[in-house]
């Protein structure tokens, strides 16, 4: 993305110099295009597992187990469209010899997700996100409305279909979930205890009649060494409007020259 042109145009200031406003449009390219390069896994984790979409799950590095194998799925441009029909499923999972969710230590998920459609007579939602830890089973399910859990009764409004969501789901020691929107530090579901299961496995998909859809993937990372709620990052427009209040003080200073 080449803001330069634009930004030199839009963002002249009297007396300043070329050297300066090549600096100011620089940093301001940089903030605008933070939320344009695509899906950035989060760095105040340290993801043991990290799947990306440049090949379908069943064939990265560690292989996903593909379960139910209807409907389609394949990867073009560092994204994983999945397509099932309501009728039938198709999910990849990883067992305890990757994942490990009963560790005392919690565990922190984060995928990239968006949903582009609701199969006819999915009542669930379009996509899911599972894991179990030996004990309890856990189920995020996505609709074009917003997000439920499989069990406890907790659902929640959100956009899911306009852009890429980062969510992020923390498991505490105690066996507690919640499940986080782009780096927000607010849950949108908190306090989610699961449901018996004797599994301990992580899986993303659709594996219920009640689920069918359309969603895109970008990554799916893990790690069973501790539960770390996100930390809020910095948005593009606070970025620029920074970026413009340097810019106005170089100016100033530039003009007293």
């Amino acid at each position: 993305m080449n803001c330069l042109p634009s930004l030199h145009s839009a963002f002249t200031f009297p007396g300043l110099r070329s050297r300066s406003i090549a600096w100011v449009s620089g940093l301001c390219c940089a903030a605008l295009s933070s939320t344009a390069m695509g899906a950035l896994i989060s760095t105040d984790v340290d993801f043991t597992t990290v799947y990306t979409a440049t090949v379908v799950p069943n064939s990265a590095t560690p292989k996903w187990t593909l379960n139910l194998s209807q409907g389609s799925a394949s990867v073009a441009g560092g994204v994983l469209v999945m397509n099932t029909p309501q009728s039938s499923g198709r999910y990849y999972s990883l067992s305890e010899e990757t994942w490990d969710g009963g560790t005392a230590t919690g565990s922190t998920i984060e995928f990239s997700l968006k949903v582009i459609s609701t199969a006819e007579g999915a009542t669930a939602g379009a996509t899911q996100f599972m894991f179990s830890t030996g004990s309890k089973l856990y189920t995020f399910n996505f609709s074009e409305t917003g997000v439920a859990t499989q069990t406890g009764g907790y659902s929640v409004s959100y956009d899911t279909t306009s852009d890429f969501t980062v969510y992020r789901i923390t498991l505490s020691e105690g066996g507690i979930a919640s499940l986080y929107a782009n780096h927000s530090s607010t849950p949108l579901i908190a306090d989610y205890s699961g449901s018996d299961n004797s599994n301990n496995k992580i899986s993303f998909g659709d594996s219920s009649n009640s689920i069918g859809g359309i969603s895109h993937w970008e990554y799916v990372a893990f790690t069973n060494q501790g539960s770390f709620a996100p930390i809020p990052e910095p948005t593009s427009v606070s970025l620029l409007g920074v970026t413009l209040l340097l810019g106005a003080r170089l100016c100033r200073r530039q003009s007293k020259r």
